[in-house]
């Protein structure tokens, strides 16, 4: 199902419930029928949070996304699977598919054990890392460390792998994403990156990567963000038309 769909657009919104939040929503498009099939909310924290309280940040807005999805039942269905995703689909009137993924490694506090118990609450993706590298794989935003993945790192996209999360590599650093390519069991994915050899921005993605990417039977989700597909800060139709 993954691989049928590319992303539509990212945006930000912001949920007022009790508090205030921000939380990006991706939504994904099957491109052979033109409707919208499901949506990844992205439990974000920043990079400051890393060492210090991720974790329990992470959790709260987990906890928001899924009290939204419950506060809007007639528009969202919580999914976690192709199934919920296909019975949101077959819904009437039809629902958009609300999963829900990880953005930054750091929300794991380098604990295999965290990572499982985001996963029982419903995480159905993880960026390895954000703009910041953790001690097990580096950051495109960040001087190279770890120049691919440590052991740590490794046991990690294992351990996706073995749960059936999938390894998002948007953010990652081109030796850290080719690292996970090459020990990945399960097609991986960029949710919201674009190609270098067309804009030479740190946060797209090389043609050997891609290759590799085809190798491995994922994808790369293009993001549509000028600076990423022109390397400028306006972009128009015609600068994607034919190019992605």
């Amino acid at each position: 199902m993954i691989a049928k769909c590319v992303l539509k657009y990212k945006r930000v919104v912001t949920v007022q419930m009790k508090q205030e939040v921000e939380v990006s929503y991706k939504i994904y498009q099957d491109h052979a029928s033109n409707r919208r099939i499901f949506g990844f909310w992205s439990a974000f924290v920043p990079c400051a949070t890393q060492n210090k309280d991720a974790v329990q940040l992470t959790l709260e807005q987990i906890d928001v996304i899924k009290r939204l999805i419950d506060k809007y039942p007639q528009f969202l269905q919580f999914s976690t699977s192709v199934t919920g995703i296909l019975e949101a689909h077959s819904a009437r009137p039809r629902k958009i598919a609300s999963l829900i993924g990880i953005e930054g490694g750091h929300s794991i506090a380098n604990s295999l054990g965290v990572l499982r118990s985001y996963y029982q609450l419903g995480v159905r993706y993880m960026t390895l890392t954000h703009t910041c590298s953790t001690p097990w794989a580096d950051s495109a935003n960040d001087p190279p460390v770890v120049n691919g993945l440590t052991e740590f790192g490794e046991k990690v996209v294992r351990e996706m792998n073995r749960l059936g999360m999938v390894v998002d590599l948007s953010h990652v650093s081109d030796n850290t994403t080719r690292a996970a390519i090459r020990i990945s069991k399960a097609p991986v994915i960029f949710s919201h990156s674009s190609v270098y050899s067309l804009c030479n921005h740190i946060r797209n993605v090389p043609d050997d990567i891609i290759q590799s990417l085809k190798e491995n039977g994922g994808l790369i989700m293009v993001n549509f963000f000028p600076e990423f597909v022109k390397c400028a800060p306006n972009a128009t139709i015609s600068d994607v038309a034919g190019k992605y």
